[in-house]
């Protein structure tokens, strides 16, 4: 991973159940995606990382499906152009 360079995304999610506030699955989703990428940092993965964590996705209750984590790669020929966009907003 690290000689291909670029940018990963860790993105987490949760699932709407009902009773847990929204504030609480967006920290819940955001601790999902930092534990996936310290646990690459952990096995010696260097690489550039970007963690978010969305929260629940969904205005309806949500499955199990929706309790996930996500890693997208961005090459070095978007990377800057994906910084420059997260920069503006």
């Amino acid at each position: 991973m690290a000689q291909r360079g670029g940018l990963v995304l860790i993105s987490g999610f949760a699932r709407k159940n009902g009773f847990d506030s929204a504030e609480y699955l967006r920290n819940l989703s955001l601790a999902r995606a930092r534990n996936v990428s310290d646990y690459l940092v952990a096995k010696g993965i260097r690489v550039s990382m970007r963690y978010e964590g969305y929260g629940a996705v969904t205005k309806d209750i949500g499955t199990s499906i929706e309790r996930k984590v996500e890693l997208r790669w961005i090459d070095d020929s978007k990377k800057i152009e994906y910084e420059k966009k997260c920069l503006n907003q």
